[in-house]
């Protein structure tokens, strides 16, 4: 059952609840070395990470002041702790023990997934257990890629997929084993599945925490009237590359709708409930801006699969971004000329929606 689509309110990052970064990615993508890294880093002195096992992380060549019942107390500040029962149990438990004292305070969570893990439950844990949402707020899914076997994976692996679709920021790891042409094709490819995420690359697991925590992903932009697309760190696409509308790698694919002129709330609303009502299977997730009647500043929209988020607003629109509704939908077997037809019908005066997604109140 798809989530009520509430009144825009609030802002784009929750105040007083504590950022979560998800970190993922395929069997022997590298990913559990950069977290080892990080964990020595001074810059994680005020992080929890929580893993599936410490010995996966390799805590015993790492210094540790304390010891707790699930957790270490590394020389740096960090706080390492192993999954209690499910993630949102985990997070309960945190919070509770970070609030009593029982556990030194920290500003910032990383989860760790296993490479076999889909992000899709973890994401919707932030949407509708309120365990979680009490707390935390889901800052950015990180989704590191192999650039030797990454391809293959995409290919062959429906995980992996969700892994790239899920993702604000992608690190293509191990750039250092594969040859130039090789790493941009790849590149491209992950642009073409998610559009919308931050790309970067990794040699030799040399990025710093703040290179991918700190990290901004641009703002989507209009170009001449033509599909807006995500900027990315990293810019070598390969000569020709295309974000075409619907074209799918391995069967996923992303839709680009933009509208030039502000929507009513309440049409909106409509048609994301319906849209995750009826399309949630192969809707992986959706996310932009709008420009809503009535409100200067840009509403943040965000779905995965069956679930809309709460909206947010932004201060104000990013510099040098003209006002305008732009969304991108990311999953399988998405038509462009249906999703806009179904959302200019539900801005029609006599368009009907589901019952419970006007504003809250009504």
């Amino acid at each position: 059952m798809a989530a009520e689509a509430h009144e825009p309110g609030g802002s784009g990052r929750a105040g007083g609840l504590i950022p979560v970064a998800v970190v993922t990615g395929f069997l022997g993508s590298g990913k559990t070395t950069l977290i080892n890294r990080w964990l020595r880093s001074p810059a994680f002195s005020d992080t929890v990470v929580i893993v599936n096992e410490f010995g996966d992380v390799g805590l015993d060549h790492l210094l540790f002041e304390t010891a707790y019942d699930t957790a270490v107390l590394l020389e740096n500040g960090c706080l390492c702790c192993t999954l209690r029962g499910d993630l949102a149990d985990t997070l309960e438990d945190l919070a509770r023990r970070r609030a009593s004292g029982e556990l030194p305070p920290f500003s910032r969570c990383v989860v760790e997934t296993t490479g076999l893990a889909d992000p899709v439950p973890i994401v919707r844990t932030f949407l509708t257990d309120e365990r979680a949402r009490r707390d935390w707020y889901l800052d950015r899914v990180v989704t590191v890629v192999d650039a030797v076997s990454g391809a293959g994976n995409l290919e062959r692996q429906t995980v992996a997929r969700h892994q790239a679709a899920l993702a604000d920021v992608m690190v293509i790891s191990k750039v250092d084993l594969a040859d130039g042409p090789r790493v941009a094709a790849l590149a491209a490819r992950l642009a073409t599945v998610n559009p919308i995420a931050l790309l970067l690359r990794s040699s030799g697991a040399d990025l710093a925490p703040n290179d991918v925590f700190d990290a901004k992903p641009r703002p989507m932009r209009g170009h001449g009237g033509q599909e807006a697309h995500a900027h990315h760190a990293d810019h070598d696409h390969g000569e020709g590359h295309d974000h075409e509308d619907g074209a799918a790698h391995a069967g996923v694919g992303s839709v680009t709708i933009e509208r030039a002129i502000p929507v009513e709330w309440t049409s909106l609303a409509r048609w994301l409930v319906s849209l995750a009502a009826f399309r949630g299977n192969d809707l992986l997730r959706l996310k932009g801006l709008a420009w809503v009647v009535g409100e200067d500043r840009p509403v943040v929209i965000q779905a995965v699969q069956h679930m809309v988020h709460p909206p947010g607003l932004l201060d104000e629109w990013p510099p040098d971004t003209v006002p305008a509704t732009r969304l991108v939908a990311i999953g399988y077997h998405l038509d462009k000329v249906m999703l806009e037809t179904s959302l200019d019908a539900f801005a029609r005066p006599d368009a009907v929606g589901l019952q419970g997604a006007g504003r809250p109140g009504e």
